[in-house]
């Protein structure tokens, strides 16, 4: 699968009025990240840049200014979409008012991207309330991009030397074992743009509810048996997974692993531990507002846009 049509919502607005740039780090870095991608996949690449409106009535400002302002706003989007042309990619723009979620979604609906990609938020260690929405109601997959320079996970290690060959980025895959994973799986693999990360493929064999009652009356060897069959049994599903897939072709293979734990606390801390850079898992993976990445989430078979 490519990515042949990519939707992208862009923050224009600076609040670092200093910036040289004329566009917020944040954005420019995934605004980037998006040229590129658009670029390898030959994609089509729409940008989306919502003006909160109800926000913009709660400022105190005329409306000269909130008109210089949009147009401030407008110039910004069309300066992008020359720079998008002249890297060679068919590139359009709207700047919208209104809800950002409802627009993003409803430009979802319209356009029918392969992919989404946006901004965490503001917060440094947060997915923001944004994305957790977007995430969790588009049909599409989603990209959250966390700005490098934002991850904390290693706070006391020194500033790396730039003169040492660039690390791969570490990829940490979540995959619960639902049917849907198969394809998701595939697409991952086959749009090609993590070739050459280095990849984990987890699951996490959660214990059934009510151990009491999963244990009662069974001795402590039968019990052990069953949870070996357990592990095995999920670590030969996770392989059928994963033999659909191109993985080989990939510079580092796609590495396994099955443990046993509650899934949310075993994921957030394979992220701290391993320094992961992207995780990617549904989009209703209960922890997201605490994902310290970015996040690469697909919809699965039931998600569906909510009428919120």
């Amino acid at each position: 699968m490519s990515f042949r049509r990519i939707l992208v919502g862009v923050d224009l607005e600076l609040r670092d009025l200093s910036t040289a740039d004329g566009l917020p780090k944040p954005s420019r870095q995934l605004f980037e990240q998006a040229v590129d991608w658009a670029g390898s996949q030959r994609a089509e690449l729409r940008l989306v840049a919502v003006l909160d409106g109800p926000n913009l009535t709660r400022t105190p400002t005329t409306a000269p200014q909130v008109t210089a302002f949009v147009a401030l706003m407008g110039e910004r989007l069309e300066s992008l979409i020359e720079q998008a042309q002249e890297a060679g990619i068919d590139c359009s723009a709207e700047l919208i008012g209104g809800d950002p979620v409802e627009v993003l979604l409803q430009e979802c609906d319209e356009l029918q991207p392969q992919l989404l990609m946006l901004g965490a938020g503001r917060h440094p260690l947060r997915l923001g309330r944004t994305a957790q929405r977007v995430v969790q109601s588009a049909s599409c997959p989603v990209y959250v991009a966390r700005a490098f320079d934002e991850l904390c996970l290693n706070e006391s290690e020194s500033e790396p030397d730039s003169d040492a060959d660039p690390q791969p980025p570490v990829v940490l895959i979540a995959n619960d074992l639902r049917d849907h994973w198969q394809m998701d799986l595939l697409n991952f693999v086959s749009c090609g743009l993590w070739r050459d990360a280095k990849c984990w493929l987890l699951h996490v064999e959660e214990p059934p509810h009510w151990p009491e009652a999963w244990q009662a009356g069974i001795s402590a060897d039968d019990l052990a048996s069953w949870q070996a069959h357990r592990v095995e049994s999920a670590r030969s599903r996770l392989h059928e997974h994963l033999s659909v897939t191109d993985h080989r072709t990939m510079t580092y293979g796609i590495l396994t692993d099955v443990v046993e734990g509650d899934a949310v606390e075993t994921v957030l801390r394979r992220i701290d531990e391993q320094q992961i850079n992207l995780l990617v898992c549904g989009a209703r993976f209960p922890a997201l507002g605490d994902v310290r990445c970015s996040v690469l989430t697909f919809p699965g078979s039931v998600a569906r846009r909510s009428a919120s």
